[in-house]
């Protein structure tokens, strides 16, 4: 009785080893059938593309070895765009430097390969949503509202992402890098490949999602509400899009989310901003709340951007009916200080941020306010020079790193004076002064406590 048994597992085994097989052979069949004379070895039979698809690697391996695969791949970007078969290069990979043994960064390991073989940085573009062939493939039609591009990855890779392109709407062509010298991880990629076309095909009989965040119908009205400020922004095609499918993705996964725009004119300059929060859990609705942000300047003669992480919203721009708003509008009255004669920054403490000059050269610098960021909980100021906000370098002038809402500007004497408490040990008070275009200390004040009385007065040579 038991050898019918064992006869008949064995058969049932064979039959689906044998399924198994077809299926993998079918899938692989398709691949290539498909791709067929539509990817190349020569990069003189490459036709021209504006943008050339670089489907990422990591230059090691998890267990610490040279990948030979990110060379060659490397080489093959280079190779299409010394030979002007493409304009730009979409970098698309994940960041794995906290998720894996030896990982790392690995669009930006392509752009330093790239830029130390000559290839401008402002024709290389990262994406860190190209964490599976799928996403890469669906991003650069879906964000980057690219009709064609050129492929650069082995051929077995190229001849995959060849299909996921069709099927994504996508006109593609590649170009096949060449494959590892070593033999052992020529067999081992050849064998995983194999699978990845028959998870392919499992994908797409499934309408698998590409991208989790992402809802195109979204994507597609906050595009519509948000192109006039990027246009200004100074920021690349490229730049402008992922950021629209980051504003995208947040509100998307975001319950209840609201999406806010921002517009003021100050100093000359009209700002703009756009972001979107969730109330839920994000406002206090007692002390107001900081959000992350991104602000457009823009004036007849500069126009820059930059982030902000602690954008802060007053209490009295809020009710609880704003969570039953889909967008508002905000715009704040700043301070003007007319020929002042001192300024406390603790009157700017509940703007996110504000023009002083901050050198006395009749200039004003741009402070960004970083709330409850300071000692007892004050906030601090990163102040910024006009002139090279094209760079977004921090002002080189300011104290410690950092200005607090303690710190005073008096104009008279010119004059900086920062204060520090030190509970019941005592306090100081710091006065400084412009020396050319260095800030040093000429006197030292101590105090006793919460700055009760004068204890010491201490010149500084």
């Amino acid at each position: 009785m038991k050898k019918p048994r064992i006869k008949h597992v064995i058969a049932i085994g064979a039959t689906c080893l044998l399924v198994v097989f077809i299926v993998i052979i079918v899938c692989d069949v398709l691949v290539t059938s498909n791709a067929k004379a539509r990817t190349f070895d020569d990069v003189s039979d490459v036709p021209h593309n504006k943008v050339g698809l670089l489907l990422a690697t990591s230059p090691i391996t998890p267990l610490g070895e040279h990948n030979y695969y990110f060379d060659n791949r490397v080489k093959a970007a280079d190779e299409l765009y010394k030979a002007g078969k493409v304009d730009f290069i979409i970098a698309s990979g994940g960041d794995y430097t906290q998720a894996q043994p030896n990982g790392c960064d690995e669009p930006s390991a392509i752009r330093d390969s790239l830029v130390a073989r000559g290839i401008p940085e402002n024709r290389i573009v990262l994406d860190y949503d190209g964490t599976r062939t799928l996403n890469s493939i669906a991003k650069a039609r879906e964000v980057y509202d690219l009709d064609s591009l050129t492929l650069i990855s082995q051929k077995y890779h190229n001849e995959r992402a060849l299909y996921l392109a069709d099927k994504h709407g996508l006109h593609a062509v590649g170009y096949n890098a060449a494959p590892s010298p070593v033999r052992s991880k020529r067999i081992k990629n050849t064998l995983r490949e194999y699978l990845a076309r028959v998870k392919m095909f499992i994908d797409v009989s499934q309408n698998q999602e590409p991208m989790a965040h992402i809802s195109k119908t979204k994507y597609e009205e906050i595009k519509t509400t948000i192109t006039n400020y990027l246009s200004r922004s100074g920021m690349s095609e490229f730049e402008q899009k992922d950021f629209i499918y980051e504003l995208c993705d947040t509100i998307h996964s975001c319950l209840n989310s609201v999406f806010f725009k921002y517009n003021t004119t100050i100093n000359g300059f009209n700002v703009e901003g756009i972001f979107s929060i969730a109330p839920d859990g994000n406002i206090d609705y007692q002390g107001g709340s900081t959000i992350c942000a991104t602000l457009f300047f823009s004036s007849d003669s500069l126009t820059f951007s930059i982030h902000h992480p602690t954008f802060k919203i007053p209490t009295d721009e809020f009710s609880n009916t704003l969570k039953a708003l889909d967008c508002i509008e905000l715009s704040y009255n700043h301070p003007i200080f007319p020929n002042p004669q001192k300024i406390p920054l603790d009157s700017i403490r509940d703007l996110p941020f504000a023009f002083i000059d901050i050198d006395f050269d009749g200039n004003k610098e741009l402070l960004l306010s970083y709330p409850g960021n300071g000692q007892k909980n004050i906030s601090t100021y990163n102040a910024y020079a006009l002139p090279e906000l094209n760079d977004v370098n921090p002002f080189k002038g300011y104290i410690w790193n950092c200005l607090d809402e303690w710190t005073v500007f008096d104009y008279e004497t010119q004059t900086i004076i920062s204060s520090l408490w030190g509970g019941y040990d005592g306090s100081e008070k710091w006065y400084f002064k412009y020396e050319g275009n260095r800030l040093k200390p000429y006197k030292k004040e101590e105090y006793t406590h919460w700055f009760d009385s004068l204890k010491t007065s201490t010149p500084i040579p």
